[in-house]
């Protein structure tokens, strides 16, 4: 079974020689609970020698929720998950492109 090594990326407010450790999507989601080490590891092989993201393969395989995937990769970015069905977006902040089309009634 092959696995990726996490890369190091500095933090903007400390030193140049503080690195911080990328957590591994699958180690992510078998700590929260809602994946098996099992199923991990048969989504990592499925992985080997296809162009496809681990996330894909394992909502494609039903091995977990897009709810859970989008949690884990919230926490792995340390970005806010955002749910969009819920925001509003107002027209202004559109950019010029879609604001001209929706102007002109293109969809």
């Amino acid at each position: 079974m092959s696995r990726v090594v996490p890369f190091t990326i500095a933090s903007p407010e400390a030193p140049p020689t503080t690195r911080l450790r990328r957590m591994l999507l699958g180690d992510l989601l078998v700590r929260k609970g809602v994946l098996d080490a099992d199923r991990l590891a048969a989504a990592l092989d499925q992985q080997t020698g296809q162009d496809q993201k681990l996330g894909r393969i394992l909502l494609a395989n039903g091995c977990i929720a897009s709810e859970d995937l989008t949690a884990a990769l919230s926490r792995q970015s340390g970005l806010p998950q955002v749910d969009l069905t819920e925001c509003w977006i107002h027209i202004s902040s559109a950019t010029p492109r879609l604001t001209a089309n929706a102007s002109m009634g293109v969809r």
